[in-house]
Formats: structure tokens, sequence, C-alpha cells
């Protein structure tokens, strides 16, 4: 009766990986269910037929874990020091005002407020390994004065040459029309643009750190 029960329940824990084959971070919660219940036969089995049960009336995207709003579709990876940058300091200190950064050749362009880099600054030896998104990016602060960093380039129009137009702390892409607000977490202003977009998406947000001396932008 032993080899009986241990050979249901091994059948069932095969049927258990296999449905929960895309779903592989509830295979370890289920196993931890086992643990949780010792070695008894019936509560076992009632247990894993139940989770089974659940599995297959739930939808795959209640099941997987919601997307993070941090994007990773292209590659952001840069850090500078405030000091060495005029641009940067208000942007980073300041509420409601943002700062643009990108690559030009083998030099970084950065405003901020009217304020632009000219000349442009020098890429360094660890600068050339910087990566800067799409079309660049976006810092600041948001409403809750929470920094935020974005692409400087359009997520609707998704090509590096349609960068927007920073004004304030809106964000406007001439191209297809839609005005972002960066102090509301990327909210549309006018979500509709020229039409160009029936759905669109906010911008594609990344990680920024600070630590008084340093501004790091990350995926």
């Amino acid at each position: 009766m032993k080899d009986r029960q241990n050979t249901f329940l091994d059948a069932l824990q095969v049927l258990s990986v296999v449905t929960l084959s895309t779903w592989s971070r509830h295979a370890k919660h289920l196993a931890l269910i086992f643990q949780a219940l010792g070695r008894t036969f019936i509560p076992q089995a009632l247990c894993l037929a139940l989770a089974l049960l659940c599995l297959t009336n739930c939808k795959k995207e209640d099941l997987l874990p919601t997307s993070s709003k941090y994007s990773t579709k292209y590659r952001v990876m840069c850090g500078f020091n405030i000091a060495s940058y005029k641009e940067l300091q208000p942007a980073v200190g300041g509420f409601g005002v943002f700062a643009l950064i990108r690559q030009v050749g083998s030099e970084i362009y950065m405003e901020c407020e009217g304020v632009k880099s000219e000349p442009l600054y020098k890429m360094d030896a660890l600068q050339k390994d910087f990566h800067f998104g799409l079309g660049g990016l976006i810092i600041g602060n948001d409403i809750d004065g929470t920094r935020c960093c974005f692409d400087l380039a359009c997520p609707n129009c998704d090509q590096a040459q349609w960068r927007l137009k920073v004004q304030g702390s809106q964000a406007k892409c001439n191209h297809c029309g839609i005005v972002y607000a960066l102090q509301n977490d990327t909210y549309f202003i006018d979500g509709k643009g020229n039409g160009l977009h029936p759905d669109p998406r906010p911008l594609y947000q990344y990680h920024i750190d600070f630590n008084g001396t340093m501004v790091h932008m990350y995926n």
C-alpha cells in the first residue's frame, strides 16, 4: 500500500512539474507545501490536486510577476560626478528641473534650462563604454521629489532620431505629437498626438542613483 501511495505521489509531482513548466517560480512554492505537510498521503494528494486546480483556473498573467516599470530594451549604463557638469546640478538637486544627456560621436551633449554644453564634453576612456539608451537620457525629479530617469527618444515612434523636446516638466515628440508629463511618472498630457499611435505607451524609464557626488543611470 505504501508503494502504491508513493507511486501515486510521484505521478502527481511529475504532473505538477509539467503543468508548471511555464511558471517555474511556483514549483518551489509547491515543494514547500509538501515539506510542511510531512509524509501524510491524503493531505499531500489533496493539496496537490487543489494547487493544480487553481493553476488551471488562473490566467498566465495572474501567475507571472508583473513587469517592472524599468525598461531593459535599450542598454543604459553611465555615471557622472556632478561637480564637473554644471548642466546636471540643477536637475539632480532641484525640483521640476530636467537635464538632457546624449552622446554625439565621441562627445557628450548636456542641456538644462537652456544651459547647453558648449563646447561638448570629450569622452574619456571610461566614458566610451557608456550606454545612453535609445536617444539619450532625461534626468530630474518627479512630483514626489523622487529622482527619475527617462529615455530622450519617443517610445512610441521608437527611433533614436525622434528625440523629445523638453520644456519645463513636459516632453513632446515633434513627430507624433504626444506630450509626456515628466513629473507625473510619464503620464500623458496629450496621449493622442496626431493619431499615429492609437494605443501609446509611457516613456522608457531607467534606474537612477545619487550619492551626493556621483549620479548613476542604469537598466
